[in-house]
C-alpha cells in the first residue's frame, strides 16, 4: 500500500478534507469538501497531476459539503458518492443546516449511492464501506485494505448477496470480510507511532512558512494609544446616530461623535475581562471605559480584538491579589502584549473567528426562539391541565 494523502483543515468549524491519490496509477479521490477546501484541493491534485475520480462523502452536513458544487464545477467528469440516507442535505442544503448560516452552499446532486459492504479500488488499493449511522444517517467510513491488484474478483454473499457492486475506479473487488487484514490485533491500523508529529493545520502550516523562527510580542504602550472617553451614560438617545460604547455589552446610541477611528473598547469597571467591542469609524465613548487604537500598519486591529478576548482576562488575574478584577486603569492595559504575526495569518484567522462568530450569533438566537416556543406551549399547557 502506498497511497499519499493530503489533509486540509478550513471553514469556520476547522472541518478536515482529504486529497487520497496513489501515484503508482496515477489516481486519486476527495474525501469531503468543507468551505474553503477546493483552492487547497485542486493545487494539491494539479501538483500531483492527478484528476480526480470522485468525490467521496463521509456524510453531508454542511461543514462537510459547501465545496462539493464548486468542486464538481471544476472537475465536471468526477463523481460524488454518498449514502443514499444523507442525499437530501446534499440536493437541498440551505433547508438542512441546523441554524442559518451567512452565506450559501450550491446544490448538487449524488452521482452514485455507496451502501455497507461495498468495495471499490483507487488504483492498487482495495476500499472497504462501512456504514456507521449516528452522527448522521448515512455516515460511511472508508477503509483502505492491503494491496488487492490482480485479485479476482469474488461476489458477495449473505445479505449482500443481491447488492450491486459501486464501481469507482478499476474492476470491483469482493472479498471476505476481514476488516484490518494487516492487523493481528483486529484493532484499526490508524494508530500514530509515538514519534510521529500531529498534522498541522492550515493555519499552522501558515506559522511554519511565514514566521518559521517565531512571532514577535509587543507592549500595548509601544503600538496603541490607549484612553478614555468623556460622555456620560446620560448622554445617551434612542434615535442617535452614532454608537455610544459604555461599560455594558449593550452598544447605545449618542448625536454626538468623539473619535473617528477603528478601535477595541473594553470597561473601566464591570464585566473586565469579559466584554469587547470592535469599533470603526465615528462613535462615542463612555467616560469609564477605554478605547486602544493601534498605530501599527502591520496589526490587523480585528486580530487584536480576537486576541484580547482570548487573553487579556488571564492577563488581568495575573496581576490581582484576589480571584477577581473589578475595575483597571491604563497602565494594565499598555502593560498587554500582542503578537503580530504576518498579516495573511492574521486576516486568515479573523476571516475563520468573524465567520464562526456570525455562525454563533445565529445559534444563539436560535436558541432563544426555541425556548420562547417552549415556554408559550408549556403555559398553554399548564392553562388547559384543567380542561377534560
Amino acid at each position: 500500500m502506498n497511497l499519499k494523502i493530503h489533509t486540509f483543515t478550513t471553514g469556520p468549524v476547522m472541518t478536515n478534507s482529504y486529497v487520497v491519490i496513489d501515484p503508482a496509477a496515477n489516481v486519486g479521490v476527495i474525501i469531503d469538501a468543507p468551505p474553503d477546501s477546493q483552492e487547497k484541493i485542486v493545487e494539491a491534485l494539479a501538483n500531483a497531476g492527478v484528476t480526480p475520480a470522485a468525490l467521496l462523502l463521509t456524510h453531508t452536513h454542511w461543514d462537510h459539503t459547501a465545496d462539493a458544487a464548486p468542486l464538481q464545477q471544476h472537475y465536471p467528469e468526477m463523481l460524488i458518492y454518498v449514502h443514499p440516507d444523507d442525499e437530501y442535505r446534499l440536493v437541498e442544503p440551505m433547508r438542512h443546516t441546523g441554524w442559518p448560516l451567512p452565506f450559501t452552499i450550491q446544490p448538487v446532486a449524488a452521482s452514485r449511492h455507496l451502501r455497507h459492504g461495498d468495495r471499490f479500488t483507487l488504483g492498487s488499493i482495495g476500499f472497504h464501506v462501512l456504514h456507521a449511522p449516528g452522527h448522521s444517517e448515512g455516515s460511511l467510513v472508508f477503509h483502505a485494505e492491503a494491496n488487492c491488484q490482480g485479485m479476482a474478483p469474488k461476489p458477495p454473499s449473505g445479505k449482500n448477496a443481491n447488492a450491486t457492486p459501486s464501481p469507482l475506479i478499476g474492476k470491483d473487488t469482493w472479498r471476505k470480510k476481514n476488516f484490518f487484514p494487516n492487523n493481528p490485533s483486529g484493532a484499526p491500523p490508524t494508530a500514530r507511532a509515538p514519534n510521529q508529529s500531529k498534522p498541522m493545520n492550515y493555519i499552522e502550516q501558515m506559522v511554519a512558512e511565514l514566521c518559521p523562527n517565531g512571532v514577535e510580542f509587543f507592549y500595548v504602550s509601544d503600538i496603541a494609544s490607549v484612553g478614555t472617553g468623556s460622555s456620560d451614560r446620560k448622554d445617551a438617545t434612542d434615535e442617535g446616530e452614532f454608537p455610544f460604547y459604555v461599560r455594558s455589552k449593550e452598544v447605545l446610541r449618542i448625536d454626538e461623535y468623539e473619535f473617528d477611528e477603528e478601535a477595541i473598547i473594553i470597561p473601566g469597571e464591570g464585566g473586565i475581562g469579559e466584554i469587547f467591542h470592535y469599533a470603526s469609524g465615528r462613535y462615542a465613548l463612555h467616560q469609564r471605559a477605554y478605547r486602544i487604537s493601534f498605530n501599527r500598519p502591520e496589526l490587523d486591529t480585528k486580530f487584536a480584538y480576537y486576541y484580547f478576548m482570548v487573553a487579556f482576562k488571564e492577563f488581568i488575574l495575573s496581576k490581582a491579589v484576589s480571584a477577581t478584577v473589578t475595575s483597571i486603569r491604563k497602565p494594565m492595559i499598555t502593560e498587554f502584549r500582542i503578537p503580530i504575526p504576518p498579516l495573511p495569518i492574521q486576516q486568515e484567522i479573523v476571516r475563520v473567528l468573524d465567520l464562526f462568530m456570525a455562525l454563533l450569533a445565529n445559534l444563539q438566537a436560535e436558541l432563544v426562539a426555541r425556548r420562547k416556543q417552549y415556554q408559550y406551549y408549556r403555559d398553554w399547557r399548564e392553562w388547559s391541565s384543567g380542561f377534560c
